[in-house]
């Protein structure tokens, strides 16, 4: 079934599922992460929804009644922009939602592929992270005035405790040789990731998981490529799974580690269900996995 009867369906669903107004402002992210910041300035005064949850991709997610009712209860609606969430537009006009829509990359020079597609996992860059911390908190400052002063100190805080991220980020990926450091992932999620801190990147795929698996010509030129460079490591991602990577390792001899988290934060039972240990997590996860 196609998003957009989807979402025709869930029109008539609607008035049954929207919950009742809150003292607090009631904020929706639209994927995990991104709710996570928006957590960390909001604490105290907002009461936060996620669309997408954790474990949950993105790029596959179809509306639900819940989403629907979430985005029409909302005071403000973050979201990532860059075409990170493809069915927003038409999910907000059917929910004939009143609330203002913060894109949270704004202002933010994005990195764009070599087939001009602009890359949405700002992310795993930490510099952005602050930068998407700064615009999440002006919105709320600019929407709820009163409590301006709650989201400057949340804000500050959590800026310091990722400026300090940062610089442990840098510290630890200095311990792999620069000749090693090679990602090759399940589908191209680190671009960000890999001009900050250094590294090459081979995706199986694209930025969407949806991508389809590389041709044969793709394929060989992947495997021969990993061969030359001696790669020794391939990762797989907490959101997608590929029998390709299990054929590259094949092929290769290179082991897979698992898993990176890319698109969206763990559960609370997992190793990354925040985006400071989002960021821990992965690149402890690359360095053992590139040195071992």
């Amino acid at each position: 079934m196609s998003r957009s009867i989807i979402v025709g369906i869930l029109i008539f669903l609607l008035p049954a599922c929207i919950a009742p107004k809150s003292n607090t402002l009631r904020v929706v992210a639209t994927y995990s992460i991104l709710g996570d910041i928006v957590r960390q300035v909001g604490k105290g005064q907002v009461t936060l929804d996620l669309i997408v949850g954790p474990n949950q991709d993105m790029h596959t997610f179809e509306p639900t009644p819940k989403s629907l009712a979430l985005i029409a209860g909302a005071d403000l609606v973050f979201e990532n922009g860059l075409n990170f969430e493809p069915w927003l537009d038409k999910l907000y006009k059917s929910s004939e939602s009143k609330a203002r829509r913060v894109v949270v990359t704004n202002g933010i020079v994005p990195f764009s592929s070599e087939t001009g597609e602009n890359d949405p996992h700002l992310w795993h860059d930490v510099h952005y992270a602050i930068e998407m911390t700064k615009t999440i908190e002006k919105a709320l400052s600019k929407h709820d005035p009163k409590n301006e002063t709650l989201y400057q100190a949340n804000a500050n805080a959590y800026i310091a405790r990722l400026t300090a991220l940062q610089a442990w980020v840098f510290e630890k990926v200095q311990t792999i040789p620069k000749a090693e450091r090679v990602l090759v992932t399940t589908h191209d999620s680190f671009g960000y990731f890999a001009r900050r801190y250094q590294f090459e990147t081979m995706g199986i795929s694209t930025h969407t998981t949806e991508a389809s698996d590389p041709s044969a010509a793709e394929f060989i030129h992947l495997i021969e490529t990993i061969k030359r460079l001696k790669i020794t490591a391939i990762f797989t991602e907490n959101v997608t799974r590929s029998k390709t990577m299990e054929t590259i390792a094949n092929e290769t001899g290179a082991k897979i580690v698992s898993s990176l988290y890319t698109d969206a934060l763990s559960d609370t039972k997992g190793p990354a269900d925040s985006y400071e240990k989002l960021i821990r997590h992965n690149v402890e996860t690359i360095t053992r996995g590139l040195l071992q």
